[in-house]
């Protein structure tokens, strides 16, 4: 009976772990594809660079938005984009 059982699963789990890293893949590959072209950053890109949450992130930007300083956000429909280059020089101290 436990041979049954392992032998029906065991396939099921490799093929689970290749297709997990065949995603994973994909996902890293995006996310180098995007971030090379873009000339801005959205919201969950400053989130990783900040080490701040979601809600901290937005509050963040939205604020910086009203205020114009200390570098400029651009507001698409609900979307906040901040140009890459200026957001850098902030985050570096120039």
């Amino acid at each position: 009976m436990w041979e049954v059982l392992v032998s029906n699963l065991l396939p099921k789990i490799y093929v689970f772990m290749y297709l997990k890293d065949i995603i994973r893949g994909m996902i890293r590959m995006k996310e180098k594809f995007e971030g090379r072209d873009s000339m801005v950053y959205d919201l969950a890109d400053i989130q990783r660079m900040l080490k701040i949450g979601r809600t901290a992130s937005y509050d963040f930007i939205a604020k910086v938005y009203k205020e114009g300083n200390p570098f400029p956000v651009l507001r698409v429909g609900s979307m906040y984009r901040i140009p890459k280059e200026k957001f850098d020089m902030w985050l570096s101290g120039k």
